[in-house]
């Protein structure tokens, strides 16, 4: 329901994210439940959650630094 919360409160797109989707400028994406996601060049990279304690935003901004480097920016 994220997303749709979302897509009330912004007139940009609001997209749930898809395994291998093209990252694209002024849209707001939505992690899939139960899924950890990482960025791959350009794209996203989804994968089901691993047993045990989960730190999603943890791997997220790991792959976005490692992927970016000193242009990224992440809002929380």
């Amino acid at each position: 329901m994220l997303a749709e919360i979302w897509a009330k409160r912004t007139t940009l797109p609001v997209l749930v994210i898809e395994d291998e989707g093209l990252i694209e400028p002024k849209h707001v994406y939505v992690i899939p439940p139960n899924t950890t996601l990482t960025i791959e060049g350009t794209r996203f990279k989804l994968a089901p959650r691993p047993p045990g304690q989960h730190h999603p935003v943890d791997i997220f901004f790991k792959s976005l630094a490692e992927t970016r480097g000193d242009t990224a920016i992440g809002i929380v």
